[in-house]
Parts: C-alpha cells; structure tokens; sequence
C-alpha cells in the first residue's frame, strides 16, 4: 500500500511457518519497531502498533504507513467482523486513509491513531451503506453500535481467515500477506513474479470466496 521506514533501524523478517510462505516472501523484509527482546513485551503480543504522541508530524503518509504495516491485521479484522464484509472493511478502511492525509497534517495525530482510523472508518461504512440501497436494512442495525475496537482476537481472526483451508495455497499466502502483513498488491506480486494486474486478480477471487 504504501512505503514503510523502520522506526529503530533495524529490519526483521516476516516468519515464515512453512517453506512455501519461506520462498514467497523471502525477498521481502518487513521494518517492524525493534524487538520483543528490546521492548519488554511479550512476544506473544508482537508486532505493537507504533507509539505515536499527538501533534504534528513532518510525514503523515509514512506514519500512516507504518500504522498500516502494524495493524492492518487489526483494523480489518475489526471492521469486517462488526460489517460482515471484507471488501467494505477495507473501503472503509481506504477511505479513513485519504481523511487522515488530509486532516492530520493540520489537525495533528491523534492520541490513538489506530482506534481514529478503525471510527472513522466505521463512519465511512455506514455511510457508504447509507447510499446503497442493499445496504440500507442494515445501517439501521449497524448505525445503533458502537465503533468497533480492534484487538488480538481481530488480528488473530483476520490470519486465520486468510488461511481458510478452502482457499488454494498460493492465495492463502497472499492474502495473508496482503490482509494481515499489510504488504501491497505490487510487493506480493514481485515476491510471486507476476504482474501486479494478475495478483490484484488473485487477491479478488480469494476475497470472493471467503464471501462465499
């Protein structure tokens, strides 16, 4: 999606659990935030969104990356459970994006960066669902609820259902790239050697067939 810089100069690779998932992104390194044996936290818990102080930042689209490349997992797992709809949840998610470009350099960031894109987002859901006239049962349900808070278990759940097992292997591992290492279409593409085009294709199907 978008460039990530690593916040300790420091760059770790992605952990492979098979030797498939090992030759696809092999060539793809990852900056995650130091380490869990630098940071004190369980590594259980790792990788944690960055610590982000509120104010002005000189380069919003890097931070936004980088909370991307942390917590993408999260965020879509949060939005997609309270929607019912991963396409939705990562509109949703485009779209609190393009805001935060536009607010946050002179608004400031604020003090939870990751729960403001997840709100802002749900916002944007409902109203997107507001103006589709499939949508309009639902947003009567869905607008009564609270935002979603993303947590592990959203994390967890995304993962997990990027593996789903009716899924071919080749497009587990994409999409668990794509959805849960918040790496972009083009960087996935690369690591598969084929063209962005086919692997946009790839990531379409295996998303519709989650749906299905």
């Amino acid at each position: 999606m978008l460039r990530a810089a690593s916040s300790c100069g420091t760059r770790c690779a992605i952990p492979p659990p098979d030797l498939f998932f090992r030759v696809a992104v092999g060539c793809l390194r990852r900056p995650r935030p130091c380490s869990p044996a630098t940071s004190g936290v369980p590594a259980a818990l790792w990788p944690l969104p960055p610590v982000v102080h509120p104010g002005a930042v000189d380069d919003v689209a890097g931070l936004l990356d980088r909370i991307w490349r942390t917590d993408a997992a999260g965020m879509l797992g949060a939005l997609s459970r309270r929607l019912g709809d991963f396409d939705r949840a990562e509109e949703a998610l485009s779209d609190a994006l393009t805001e935060a470009l536009k607010r946050w350099p002179d608004e400031g960031v604020p003090e939870s960066p990751t729960g403001w894109l997840v709100t802002t987002g749900w916002r944007k859901a409902l109203d997107r669902l507001r103006r589709d006239a499939v949508g309009r049962e639902k947003v009567a349900r869905l607008a009564a609820e609270p935002a979603p808070e993303p947590g592990l278990d959203d994390r967890l759940a995304m993962i997990f259902a990027s593996c789903h097992p009716d899924l071919a292997e080749p497009a587990r591992v994409a999409l668990t790239l794509y959805a849960a290492g918040g790496l972009s279409t083009a960087e996935i593409a690369a690591a598969f050697l084929v063209p962005p085009p086919t692997m946009a294709q790839r990531l379409s199907r295996a998303k519709r067939q989650l749906r299905e």
